[in-house]
């Protein structure tokens, strides 16, 4: 970069005026020069200039010698009178050396007409009363005049200007910018560094005056803003210099490598478009100091005599130039007859066809020219506090969507720019095509649908207003966001309550000598508009756009993210499984376990930002089960590798999961033979079994220690006959020494089986045969069975009440011979169940 330190001024005798526009605003200004268009003095015209002046000067002491003393004046005092910037009138090869430029300029298409509101007033334009004059040059603020020839690049140094000012404004120093980088890489653009644009294109078609392609020729400084505000650009002039011979009559063309495109050491901050009237130029130049603007250069209407400028007619501009400061004084005499000036005044216009072009390579452009057109002004930094750019619209047609009041737009991207390292937002750029606009903008964090950019966390608690007075891009401070690396965020901007304005959207654009593809993609840009949020990709991918929204973020330390939604699963008696959403970026984590009330240990390292699960279990050969009935708390943490070592985020929210040895479900049936049977299902885990019993109303008693897992079945024999029992079963599992068990569940109650039941006396009797037999009195009934001689059994009857102790068979027929047995029964919640018996023999006399 050419740096220097700037001490002297430079002072210019004379002031530039322009006129009211109300025409459209073109496109692209481009001129065509032929090799006649040089102005480098050479020895022999110096002399011829030297002979002319002591002729004129020696003409003018006569008559200054014969004329009244009050009619001596300088020419600054002569205000009314031409003012000539050599002192005389130019001789007529000077006239055409200097006319020469205009003659071969090219006229291009224009784009549609910039609608400004000349109310909106930018702040250092808000004074009572506009100065008369006023020159930027005299606050040593303006870089010297270069030389764009033979090359149509007028465009280009006319931004360079302007930035270069913007600079010497900030005290950063005097900056020698390149206007090849800017054509070249504006007709051959390259994607961003973050690799969001790569699908963007701008298609450059012009030709020079010789016939050949050229992408020095055409632009405008609008679509130069666009593009700068990419920061492709702007490069130093030593690194990218525009190659011609001394003369600047030879094209020279280069093909620059790519890895140049962004090789930046000016970087466009804001830029504001304006339509042209005389208090708005002038309030533009207390603001900026510097004002890019396209205008129609034709030879008839220039006055080589007074560096003097009026075109009568609209449309068909050719050229830009940077008005640098006006003169109200400026006399209307100094204008061609043909131009028509009706009133003093005109603008200081800083040209770019070298110094010995005009008046030291300025001209005075009169307020009354109808031409002046496409007001264009640009602020720049060295270095920017926030480096890394992110947004989608690479390409650099004029496009815009009208918003109505409550509707915005909004991008998504990704957090990429600084690796594993957070990233801090501290800009938006935004881009208007209405003046007086009123915006709020929010930024949406860790979004969890990259389809809506509302689904994340909003940065800020109200969101942050700006007025933007001038329309074009503008780069807006806002309250500084932190986003977490491989995260994604929004960025949205409303319309604060304008009935409409028109948004600056990036969409396929033609204007013949170029055309712009907006390779957009879904997921990218969005509009909010009837109270839901569309894809401006996907809705209408015929017509794709994308918002003209930028996000500028420094990188942070290097930072980790804390694992969220972590979540804790029991899978089994010894086994939690663990869950967490991912660390974006992160290299792996590890899980932290505590157990009861104990320390806490580091358990695992789980590689990869994709293992977001972790099972705990037993680990036998290092000595780890987990306990049942035992809480274990866990926490996660992500880390990322640094230098080879480890650099861990913060420990996530504390989880806690108890795991449990499945529950026995006991079964028990009762036997005739006098005892219960227990038979219970298997326990994962189980090392043995407890059994225990009670009486209902009395405590338990363990009456039954199975060791082995698969032992499901247990004999209860020291019970009593129709006694009230309940049973359950305990698994239990051995570790390091110390039994831990499961949960139980209690069996139902059971009755045991009643006694044998024995036929105390069978007699025969005069109605029958009369069985007698000792009561239980807890059991349910009885049930008597009879076999005749033939070895017929037959129920003969139930008897339900367990009190009773006798019964008469009055069916038994005599001389015939019976067998009798009896059976007690209880009634269980399962069925009933029988007693054993014995038989007695008896003959019915």
């Amino acid at each position: 970069m050419n740096r220097k330190l700037f001490f002297s001024r430079r002072f210019l005798p004379a002031f530039i005026v322009i006129a009211l526009v109300t025409g459209g605003i073109p496109v692209t200004a481009g001129e065509l020069t032929s090799g006649e268009q040089l102005f480098e003095d050479n020895a022999e015209k110096e002399e011829s200039s030297a002979h002319v002046s002591d002729e004129l000067t020696s003409e003018t002491e006569d008559t200054l010698l014969d004329a009244p003393e009050e009619d001596i004046l300088t020419g600054e005092e002569a205000e009314d009178e031409v003012r000539y910037i050599k002192g005389r009138p130019l001789t007529e090869e000077e006239r055409e050396e200097q006319l020469a430029p205009m003659k071969n300029l090219q006229e291009l298409p224009a784009v549609p007409d910039i609608k400004s509101d000349f109310r909106a007033v930018p702040e250092a334009g808000r004074v009572a009363e506009l100065p008369s004059k006023f020159d930027a040059r005299e606050e040593g603020i303006v870089t010297s005049v270069k030389n764009q020839m033979p090359y149509g690049a007028c465009w280009a140094f006319a931004m360079a200007s302007a930035m270069e000012t913007s600079l010497l404004r900030r005290g950063a120093g005097i900056f020698d910018l390149s206007e090849e980088h800017l054509c070249y890489f504006f007709a051959n653009r390259v994607g961003d560094v973050l690799g969001n644009t790569d699908n963007d294109y701008n298609y450059h078609n012009m030709y020079n005056w010789t016939g050949e392609k050229d992408y020095h020729e055409g632009g405008n400084d609008m679509l130069a803003a666009e593009f700068l505000s990419t920061w492709s650009g702007m490069a130093a002039e030593d690194e990218f210099p525009l190659l011609t011979n001394p003369s600047h009559t030879e094209f020279i063309y280069q093909n620059h490598d790519f890895s140049g495109a962004y090789k930046t050491e000016a970087y466009l901050e804001d830029s504001v478009f304006s339509d042209y009237s005389v208090e708005r130029m002038k309030q533009l130049l207390l603001e900026y100091s510097s004002v890019s603007i396209m205008y129609k250069a034709v030879d008839s209407y220039y006055n080589p005599d007074t560096a003097a400028y009026s075109c009568t007619t609209s449309g068909g501009v050719n050229h830009v130039v940077t008005v640098v400061g006006w003169d109200d004084t400026f006399s209307k005499e100094n204008f061609n007859e043909v131009s028509n000036v009706s009133a003093d005044g005109a603008w200081i216009v800083k040209n770019s066809w070298g110094e010995n072009w005009g008046e030291n390579g300025y001209f005075y452009l009169s307020y009354e020219d109808k031409s002046i057109s496409t007001l264009v002004c640009a602020t720049a930094v060295p270095y920017p506090e926030y480096s890394n750019n992110y947004f989608y619209d690479g390409s650099s047609g004029i496009s815009s969507y009208p918003l109505a009041a409550g509707e915005g737009m909004a991008c998504i991207f990704e957090t990429k720019a600084g690796g594993k390292h957070q990233e801090i937002l501290g800009e938006v750029v935004t881009h208007t095509w209405t003046d007086n606009t009123v915006y709020s903008i929010q930024v949406y964090t860790n979004l969890k649908d990259r389809n809506n950019p509302l689904s994340g966390t909003p940065a800020y608690e109200t969101s942050f207003v700006y007025r933007q007075p001038i329309q074009g891009v503008d780069t807006v401070s806002v309250p500084e966001v932190i986003l977490e690396p491989g995260s994604f965020y929004s960025v949205v901007i409303m319309n604060q309550g304008q009935s409409r304005l028109n948004y600056g959207v990036e969409a396929d654009a033609e204007y013949g000598w170029s055309s712009f593809d907006a390779g957009t993609e879904a997921g990218q840009g969005f509009l909010y508009t009837g109270g839901q949020w569309l894809d401006l990709h996907s809705e209408n991918e015929a017509q794709a756009m994308c918002p003209r929204i930028k996000a500028h973020t420094k990188t942070g330390e290097l930072a980790v993210g804390v694992p969220a939604s972590v979540k804790a699963e029991v899978k089994g008696y010894n086994k939690i499984q663990l869950a967490w959403e991912s660390v974006p970026g992160c290299d792996g984590y590890t899980v932290y376990r505590k157990e009861g009330n104990g320390p806490v240990k580091g358990r695992v390292s789980v590689l990869g930002d994709t293992s977001c699960t972790y099972l705990d279990k037993d680990v036998k050969s290092s000595g780890f089960y987990i306990k049942p009935g035992v809480t274990y708390t866990y926490t996660v943490r992500a880390y990322v590798m640094n230098g080879g070592e480890k650099k861990f985020g913060s420990h996530s929210v504390g989880v806690s999961a108890k795991t449990e040895m499945g529950t026995t479900s006991t079964t028990v049936r009762t036997n005739n033979n006098m005892y219960n049977s227990l038979s219970w299902n298997k326990i994962d885990g189980a090392d043995g079994y407890y059994v225990y019993r009670r009486i209902p109303g009395n405590s338990w008693e363990c009456i039954k220690v199975l060791k082995g897992g698969n032992s499901l079945k247990y004999q209860d024999k020291k019970v009593k006959s129709l006694e009230t029992y309940q049973y359950m079963v305990r698994a239990y599992r051995s570790i390091e020494g110390k039994k831990w068990y499961s949960p139980y569940h209690c069996s139902g109650k059971i009755v045991t089986s009643p006694a044998v039941q024995k036929l105390s006396v069978v007699s025969s009797v005069k109605d029958g045969i009369r069985l007698t037999w000792k009561p239980q009195e807890k059991c349910s009934g009885y049930r008597i069975y009879r076999i005749d001689k033939n070895g017929t059994k037959k129920r003969i009857t139930d008897i339900k009440n367990g009190k009773s102790s006798f019964y008469i068979d009055r069916t038994a027929k005599k001389g015939q011979k019976y067998t009798y047995y009896i059976q007690a029964f209880a009634k269980e919640f399962y069925g009933t169940v029988y007693s054993k018996y014995e038989k007695r023999s008896i003959v019915r006399k």
